[in-house]
């Protein structure tokens, strides 16, 4: 029953997302994405100071703002960061790329505080648009120059990693204050890689293993990290373990169309409104 009414309230959330998507240019969806992520951030920076509700986890002591998870606040600023950049893009005028950049970078301080290591690398992940847009929109020759120029000094990089013997791994999970077990995080995947081989086909049932109450292993996780977790903090393990390998072909096939339509337009038109529809 209870992944039936889940399943019922996604299928209701995607009908939404599919009509949004018909009824409203891409302009107009990231004006009112950067609205609402905004609205969302500006909101968290007044509730830091007049404590209308907790501003910080009273778990780990990271901040959220108004939101129940760091993570979860980390993407609205990654989501305010896209639309930010998209936007400027799209207005083609200098001066006001320049300010959403500036405001973009300013989202660092927010980001910084809630200690989101994840969402910390989307946010760097996303200051890569206006670089691809940049190599997009260049004759071919100074293109390839600039793609050949970077993919040399991310192999300089690695050799010299190699060369002076420096775990680059443990060096980089260190600096976003994780371990080898990226917090736990290795140990829950352990536990989700076993429900999927025991329910390889179709899963155990859309979000039933940590909602259903019927799991010992869920109850153990929450044992075992000391905290209430929602999710496997792995979105293809999520799938597994949830759809089976019926889920995750869906899962795998759909985000390769996505990524071969919106690198088609991309590349081919150059347009933010077509990236947009893709």
């Amino acid at each position: 029953m209870h992944t039936f009414s889940v399943s019922i309230q996604f299928i209701h959330t995607t009908i939404i997302a599919i009509w949004m998507g018909a009824a409203y240019s891409p302009y107009k969806i990231f004006v009112g994405l950067c609205i609402a992520t905004g609205i969302g951030v500006i909101a968290s920076a007044v509730n830091s100071y007049v404590q209308i509700i907790d501003a910080y986890s009273s778990y780990d002591g990271f901040f959220i703002g108004i939101y129940p998870h760091k993570n979860v606040f980390g993407r609205v600023i990654v989501l305010l960061s896209i639309s930010l950049f998209l936007l400027g893009i799209k207005l083609k005028r200098p001066i006001v790329f320049v300010f959403f950049g500036s405001l973009v970078v300013l989202l660092y301080i927010p980001m910084s505080l809630s200690e989101s290591a994840t969402s910390l690398l989307m946010y760097f992940m996303v200051f890569l648009i206006p670089v691809i847009w940049v190599i997009a929109n260049t004759k071919d020759s100074i293109r390839l120059i600039v793609v050949l120029g970077g993919m040399g000094a991310v192999l300089l990089a690695l050799a010299l990693f190699l060369v002076v013997d420096i775990d680059l791994v443990d060096k980089l999970l260190g600096k976003l204050g994780k371990d080898s077990t990226l917090t736990g995080r290795t140990f829950i995947w352990s536990i989700g890689w076993k429900m999927f081989e025991w329910k390889p086909i179709l899963g155990v049932g859309f979000d039933a293993f940590w909602h259903a109450g019927i799991f010992d292993d869920a109850r153990q996780i929450y044992l075992a990290l000391g905290e209430s977790i929602n999710g496997f903090h792995n979105a293809f393990i999520e799938v597994l373990v949830s759809l089976g390998l019926v889920g995750e072909a869906a899962f795998v096939i759909t985000l390769l169309a996505v990524l071969y339509r919106v690198s088609s337009w991309f590349f081919l038109s150059r347009s933010i409104e077509k990236i947009g529809r893709a």
